[in-house]
């Protein structure tokens, strides 16, 4: 369990972590009543952080308070926030209700919904260019980086707009350089997807402008093909080498060569072999 570093006034929007959760004999903070999965994060093989649906919202608790901060700057590029989820300790009194979870709209995720598309180029064509205009506005407008682009980090929103979720890699882009490294200690590492990165993206180096349009480049191969970047590959470190090697996906599975070209002009930006 993280160390809970702040107190919050409970507001409307806001979720008590205690209505809804327990610890279990186990040591395990689980649902008191069984709740419907939204999505879960996979790491290793191992389901962490459930995103739950709760009320109409969905609901994900253990966000560090770095995601907090850059939900927050995100702004209309993000997927609505109502609230948060607010937790007691009885180990630190003093702290009150902390912050420990987002009470989230519900979106359809965007890695679901292009499977269901594979035939239909006009709604590719929309939908890439929604995913480019929102990481532009991002970029743009909220003048700061996401970190970890990938088709499952893009939501389909109740009013049909696809925006962004999942911000903690995300920095400002007026963010001094030298903040990255003390950050990512103190929050045990940042969480970015080596499938669609460029041969450069580290963890101690800060994001940038050009690592979000390398693997949103990655994500539109997704989107045209339907395949998983580099799906033959399952071990962390071969996929690590592999990339840094520059060697990247096979642009030939693009049909449309517009798409196709726009893919390998930012590719090659980001010295990839393509």
């Amino acid at each position: 369990m993280r160390t809970p570093t702040s107190n919050a006034e409970q507001q409307p929007g806001d979720i008590l972590w205690d209505d809804i959760f327990h610890i279990n004999p186990c040591g395990f903070a689980v649902p008191k009543n069984p709740l419907p999965e939204l999505s879960t994060h996979e790491s290793r093989g191992f389901s962490l952080d459930p995103i739950y649906e709760y009320k109409g919202f969905a609901i994900k608790c253990d966000v560090p308070y770095r995601e907090f901060d850059m939900a927050k700057l995100a702004g209309d590029c993000g997927v609505k926030v109502h609230g948060y989820v607010l937790r007691t300790y009885k180990d630190y009194p003093e702290l009150q209700l902390c912050r420990v979870g987002l009470v989230m709209e519900i979106g359809r995720p965007l890695a679901d919904y292009i499977k269901t598309i594979s035939d239909i180029e006009p709604e590719k064509l929309r939908v890439k260019n929604e995913m480019i205009s929102v990481v532009e506005r991002l970029h743009t407008e909220r003048r700061m980086v996401h970190g970890d682009i990938k088709p499952a980090n893009f939501l389909i929103c109740q009013d049909s707009k696809i925006r962004l979720c999942d911000f903690k890699s995300g920095r400002p882009e007026d963010e001094p350089v030298e903040l990255w490294g003390p950050l990512v200690d103190d929050l045990g590492g940042t969480a970015f997807t080596d499938r669609y990165q460029n041969k450069h993206r580290e963890q101690y180096v800060p994001p940038t402008r050009n690592d979000d349009w390398y693997a949103l480049a990655i994500s539109v191969w997704e989107l045209y093909t339907g395949k998983t970047p580099f799906e033959s590959i399952s071990d962390t470190e071969e996929l690590r080498d592999h990339r840094r090697t520059g060697q990247t996906v096979d642009l030939t599975e693009v049909k449309d060569s517009e798409t196709r070209e726009w893919i390998r002009k930012i590719l090659r930006e980001g010295d990839a072999l393509a």
